[in-house]
């Protein structure tokens, strides 16, 4: 028990697709990838949330859903999700017009910054403490 009123830093992950209510997971697979397709257009992130509870339809959908998005997901525990989200909030990054100056307390991995105007993305991994990483 947590004595006091002080914050407690905590990450919340809304779950976009579940396995518990109906239809069965395995009955609307075409669905769920629109949603998953909708979000990825806009860089999001969709959790989904599988109980191990039932090998059919859930293990047959997870299936599915890896090959079709072969490439493009991730899938790993929440621990690990929340490990990479924590890293990802507390680097500072600055960009000078030449290259980006990075503070990384946590190592980053599988970063991508953005650059919209110019068309270009940058890909930050291994990268941890102060760091000057070019643009190309």
């Amino acid at each position: 028990m947590r004595s006091g009123r002080g914050l407690v830093p905590a990450w919340e992950f809304p779950v976009t697709i579940e396995d518990e209510k109906s239809p069965r997971l395995g009955d609307h697979f075409d669905a769920a990838v629109g949603v998953i397709d909708r979000i990825a257009r806009h860089g999001g992130v969709a959790v989904i949330l599988i109980h191990p509870d039932v090998t059919g339809h859930k293990l047959q959908f997870e299936k599915r859903l890896m090959e079709r998005m072969k490439g493009r997901l991730w899938i790993g525990s929440l621990g690990a999700f929340g490990d990479w989200w924590s890293a990802r909030d507390a680097a500072e990054i600055d960009f000078d017009g030449v290259a980006l100056h990075v503070n990384a307390p946590a190592k980053l991995e599988a970063i991508e910054v953005t650059f919209p105007k110019a068309n270009h993305t940058t890909a930050l991994s291994g990268v941890v403490g102060r760091r000057r990483v070019s643009i190309r």
